[in-house]
């Protein structure tokens, strides 16, 4: 009997903690409630615990369950039961923080690192989007040289960097077009390698300012090195030992550290693009400055993922581990909202924090998905093609399909707990309007890049600076081939014919006098060649005043003419008086991709939009359908060329030919003649499809062309 009593007495005791573990007072939560973290100097890894947690610790050296409870629960306005005492000697038995002792220790702990155990195809699928390689230990570096730059962290020189930020700012404002005039260099091969090495140097005074902030609140700064995301290099700094501080704005200080040294690099490097030559250095400050500011508000500001932003935010908000408290609350919300289980809260908040940890966590579930769709993509074209399709089809499985199948499965694990209510009802509801919308068949459409132009069309010009006579045509009026348009004059050629006859007119007459006045026959043969030049001369004007009678080109309608053309008004050569158009050669072409092109055919309507926006759509009608892809766009296929604003991606070859990225096939779509546009025009045309058909069957033939065009290894 008393063997019994001693073993009971034995199970009950306390296993001791580790005799090197440390606790720190940490910093307090955004109620004003203390927090502590345990310290494993070991593995370099800091645990964050509260009131309950610490009380617990700080008596539990030698001691057993029971005097445990009972000292908590008289010492401090704390209660504390059995259950609470076993989950925290899970919490410590589950990270090692306990001493083994015995052979059930040793086993659990051998249990542990079997289970923590992973197959090479495990540890590749998760060491392959991101892991670590340390490189210096900078600790000793940092405290050497921080009495060096200790200026940076002055009030005094926020103010000058202020100032730059403003000057520099407004010189740019002052030449915005030769600043970003500079952006096309960046597509080229010097381009793309300053920019790699100004995007490096960057990224190393962001890790260094983390590094010296760290080390201004007298931190330890234990490894630098790299991390590879996607098989992308990036920087990063230890700053662990953050954890330390009881200080959650020295923290957030920490956190924002590298976004501040960016921008400050940023700053510098725009007030010095203004001041410097044009040259391989303002190049470098250029790419420097764009690499700063792009990077720093597009990836290091971003909270949902684990950057600076993200720590920002929890430390702002004073909430650890936001993003698993966070999940665990939109989990609840979510099952809540759809099967009313009735569970507790899994942590409660203030209403107004409760709606922004609830949003946080919905944005980060849609930012993920877009994120890991992105990277999966990345992935595929990134590796040859049997490995990319092989990690594109994980990425989807594993890292959003997984969750959706976990979360599902816990929900038929709950199905005995479900209950027909308003939130189910409702829940049905929604479920049912997304099926049917997957599977009715609906009316679609079919949207495609077109250019607007007429085959036979004319600019009419004014041959010379003149005066308009007489103004014939109006806009829409129709005119014959050689009808007269406009009536030109020009003064000085009028003068000049008059001059001319009137010479022309005394040379005949000394002529005439040749036989009756010997001076005028010995200059017979000057008098025959300067009335020959002069007689050209004015055949010369004759003509030039034919070219002010302007005529038609061909049978057509005047589709525009010029403001303002009254009589009386002075023109130069470069106004285009009018345009005629022969409408029946009037076409607009569309750009069809291969995937829609089996819902259209010939006959089917639709309507030309037309980029300008002072320009009314035009009704269409399919004529005809190129029966292979384009090869090769032509010049006059510019206006849909990606490279050119448009949107059919192409590729510039080096002999300067434009090449489609995918299969492409002109559409020729004829006009309702009584709608002419004034030029060429690009736009858009929305084609009425051939077939009915659900979305589910529109997706899945997209899929399946996908998967055969891509099958070919």
């Amino acid at each position: 009997m008393p063997e019994i009593q001693s073993k009971q007495s034995q199970e009950k005791r306390l296993p001791p903690l580790r005799a090197n573990l440390n606790l720190y007072p940490s910093t307090r939560t955004i109620e004003g409630a203390p927090t502590w973290v345990i310290y494993d100097p070991i593995r370099h890894r800091y645990f964050n615990i509260g009131r309950l947690e610490f009380e617990m610790l700080r008596r539990w050296e030698m001691q057993t369950v029971e005097k445990l409870i009972e000292q908590v629960n008289q010492e401090t306005s704390l209660h504390i039961s059995t259950n609470i005492v076993q989950r925290l000697v899970k919490f410590l038995t589950d990270h090692q923080l306990l001493k083994l002792q015995g052979p059930e220790a040793i086993k659990r702990l051998t249990q542990q690192v079997e289970k923590a155990k992973q197959s090479l195809g495990t540890f590749l699928l998760h060491h392959y989007l991101f892991f670590r390689i340390p490189l210096v230990h900078p600790d000793r570096f940092l405290s050497a040289t921080l009495p060096i730059i200790r200026l940076i962290f002055t009030r005094t020189f926020a103010i000058i960097l202020a100032f730059c930020a403003l000057l520099g700012i407004y010189l740019v404002s002052r030449q915005i077009s030769v600043f970003l005039s500079t952006f096309p260099y960046f597509f080229s091969p010097a381009g793309i390698l300053i920019f790699i090495i100004a995007l490096s140097f960057a990224k190393a005074i962001h890790e260094f300012g983390h590094g010296y902030t760290a080390k201004y609140y007298g931190l330890k700064v234990p490894t630098m090195g790299v991390a590879f995301m996607v098989m992308w290099p990036i920087l990063y700094t230890d700053a662990s030992d953050a954890w330390k501080l009881t200080s959650r704005r020295q923290r957030f200080w920490i956190d924002s550290a590298g976004i501040i040294a960016e921008l400050g690099l940023a700053i510098i490097a725009t007030l010095l693009w203004n001041f410097l030559p044009d040259g391989p250095f303002r190049s470098a400050v250029f790419m420097l400055a764009v690499a700063t500011w792009g990077m720093t508000l597009l990836v290091n500001m971003n909270p949902f993922m684990r950057f600076d932003g993200y720590y920002m935010l929890t430390d702002y908000m004073g909430i650890n581990n936001l993003q698993e408290r966070s999940f665990a609350l939109g989990r609840w919300w979510l099952r809540e909202k759809i099967f009313a289980f009735g569970d507790p809260l899994p942590e409660r908040f203030p209403p107004h924090r409760h709606r922004i940890i609830l949003l946080y966590a919905f944005g980060t579930w849609l930012y993920r998905l877009i994120l890991f769709l992105g990277i999966a993509l990345i992935v595929y074209f990134f590796f040859f093609k049997i490995l990319g399709t092989f990690l594109m089809i994980v990425e989807i499985i594993w890292f959003i399909m997984r969750p959706i199948y976990q979360e599902m499965r816990y929900w038929l694990t709950r199905r005995a707990d479900m209950r027909l209510n308003q939130n189910t009802l409702f829940s049905l509801l929604l479920l049912s309007v997304g099926i049917t919308l997957l599977v009715i068949p609906w009316q679609t459409t079919i949207d495609a890049p077109a250019i607007y132009r007429s085959y036979v069309h004319h600019d009419i010009y004014a041959p010379m600076s003149a005066r308009i006579q007489a103004v014939n045509v109006k806009q829409g009026q129709f005119v014959e081939a050689s009808e007269t348009l406009f009536v030109l004059e020009e003064p000085d050629i009028q003068y000049d014919l008059e001059v001319a006859q009137r010479q022309e007119t005394l040379l005949k007459l000394q002529l005439n006098l040749q036989a009756s006045a010997r001076v005028y026959l010995e200059h017979s043969n000057v008098l025959q060649q300067q009335l020959a030049e002069i007689q050209a001369e004015i055949q010369g004007y004759k003509a030039r005043q034919a070219l002010l009678k302007i005529t038609a080109p061909f049978a057509g309608d005047i589709v525009s003419i010029a403001d303002a053309l009254e009589k009386g008004r002075w023109i130069n050569s470069n106004l285009i008086l009018a345009r005629i158009v022969d409408k029946p050669t009037t076409r607009i072409m569309a750009y069809v991709n291969e995937n829609d092109l089996t819902e259209i055919a010939v006959g089917h309507k639709g309507r030309f939009y037309p980029d300008a926006p002072d320009e009314s759509p035009i009704n269409v009608k399919i004529m005809a359908i190129d029966p292979a892809n384009i090869t090769q766009l032509q010049s006059s296929d510019n206006y849909v060329a990606s490279i050119y604003g448009g949107q059919v991606p192409v590729k510039l070859t080096p002999d300067k030919r434009l090449i489609p990225q995918e299969a492409v096939y002109r559409v020729y779509l004829s006009i309702d003649q009584t709608h002419l546009l004034n030029n060429v025009q690009k736009g858009a045309v929305v084609l009425e499809a051939k077939n009915k058909k659900p979305l589910i069957q529109r997706a899945w033939i997209l899929i399946n062309k996908v998967l055969i065009r891509e099958s070919g290894f």
